[in-house]
């Protein structure tokens, strides 16, 4: 019979978060902290240690300390009571080793920045018949911008990066092999949640094209209106080329689509004769049309 083991998650795509188990595990200082950016640094590099001097360049970066190492030190002993107060079992937490510090080996961290990689490396290497699900899968691991509460720190924006590109990348080659597949409708909630993700015209341009595949003609231009509305309001620019070349096939769309439902469903006919050559010529007007036939 399986053991039960108690293990230590950590998500740091979308926000920091710390479980043990189910539960989750809180410092009391937040997550934003000098001493919860320790503790992000070092975890995120767990196995390895991580060198005194990279700790006090990134962490302290722009503080005008006199000694940072004993600024680091009276955070690591801040720190360890912390994590102690949270829940975790007992333990050393973080140790000093060979001129760096550690993550201990009796609590091994899994990070979901681990799982996402390997999750993309696996659906990128895969044969195009056997993509879709491995490619869904990483996609689903995204949960977003990494360590959003440091932004702004030379490691954490070169770490974002990289997971932003490798989910560019993986969503990218599940939307061709999806759209190849006809399977736009299965396609199209990865696409929302790109947009409130990591939001691009990109995104937009292709859940345009998706739902215009699908006959969803008035939903391909609302999410025109919103992308062109929050390009005005966000950044003050004009749409793109892609997304304004997707717009002009919808709307070539929608005048052949109203053209072609309207009808003529009453009108008043005239007629006018006039004596030489016993001519005959007809006027109508008041005409009312219908904007959707129902036969």
């Amino acid at each position: 019979m399986a053991e039960n083991v108690t293990k230590l998650s950590v998500q740091m795509l979308g926000g920091f978060h710390m479980y043990w188990g189910n539960r989750e595990v809180r410092i009391k200082s937040g997550s934003s902290t000098k001493a919860a950016h320790i503790l992000q640094l070092v975890l995120f590099n767990a196995p390895e240690r991580v060198p005194t001097d990279t700790l006090t360049r990134e962490v302290f970066a722009g503080c005008d300390l006199l000694d940072p190492n004993n600024n680091l030190k009276a955070s690591l002993t801040l720190l360890r009571k912390q994590l102690l107060a949270s829940g975790l079992p007992r333990s050393s937490y973080i140790t000093f080793r060979d001129r760096g510090y550690i993550w201990t080996e009796e609590l091994p961290p899994e990070l979901d920045t681990t799982l996402f990689e390997n999750a993309v490396q696996k659906a990128l290497r895969a044969n195009d018949g056997r993509a879709i699900k491995p490619c869904m899968e990483a996609c689903r691991l995204y949960g977003g911008r990494f360590l959003p509460e440091l932004e702004g720190y030379a490691w954490v924006e070169e770490q974002n990066l990289h997971f932003s590109e490798l989910y560019v990348r993986v969503l990218e080659r599940l939307a061709a092999l999806m759209t190849q597949a006809g399977r736009q409708e299965e396609l199209l909630p990865y696409l929302e949640r790109a947009c409130k993700l990591m939001p691009r015209e990109e995104w937009e341009t292709m859940r345009m094209r998706c739902l215009m595949e699908l006959g969803r003609w008035d939903d391909a231009k609302q999410v025109y209106i919103d992308a062109v509305g929050n390009l005005a309001r966000d950044q003050d620019i004009q749409p793109p080329a892609e997304l304004t070349a997707q717009y002009k096939k919808l709307s070539k769309h929608l005048v052949k689509r109203v053209c072609s439902l309207r009808e003529i469903v009453d009108y008043v006919r005239e007629p006018f004769l006039f004596a030489p050559g016993n001519v005959r010529v007809t006027i109508d007007y008041n005409i009312r049309t219908g904007v959707f036939r129902t036969d």
